[in-house]
């Protein structure tokens, strides 16, 4: 896929899928400082640099420790402001050791209470 084809839904609607998958999933950067997109020997990546290496998206390597609000703004891809809280708080609370599926409930919390 050509980085230019990718849109938000798509990344949102692959990070629903792995979360499905493993909701009980606590992420851990395993050596590094901090979370990581992409996986290595230490680490399988968090949930959006497993979303983005499943739609064939490869985040560069000077890019990994950034918010996932700079990644995508990095891709080219369009976020609301709302869409961009949710996606915020969702890597944060996977950060910050919370199972994949309560930190999608925590961001969706977010998102529905978001007031523009």
């Amino acid at each position: 896929m050509r980085m230019s084809d990718l849109t938000f839904k798509m990344v949102e609607d692959k990070v629903r899928e792995l979360v499905k998958e493993r909701p009980d999933f606590r992420y851990n950067p395993g050596g590094h400082e901090q979370c990581r997109y992409n996986a290595d020997d230490l680490q399988p990546g968090c949930v959006f640099g497993q979303a983005f290496a499943a739609l064939g998206v490869t985040i560069p390597e000077d890019l990994e420790g950034q918010g996932i609000r700079e990644i995508f703004t990095w891709l080219g891809v369009p976020v609301s402001l709302k869409d961009r809280y949710w996606a915020s708080d969702l890597q944060g609370n996977q950060d910050d050791g919370v199972p994949w599926g309560e930190a999608l409930e925590g961001a969706d919390f977010t998102r529905a209470s978001f007031e523009v």
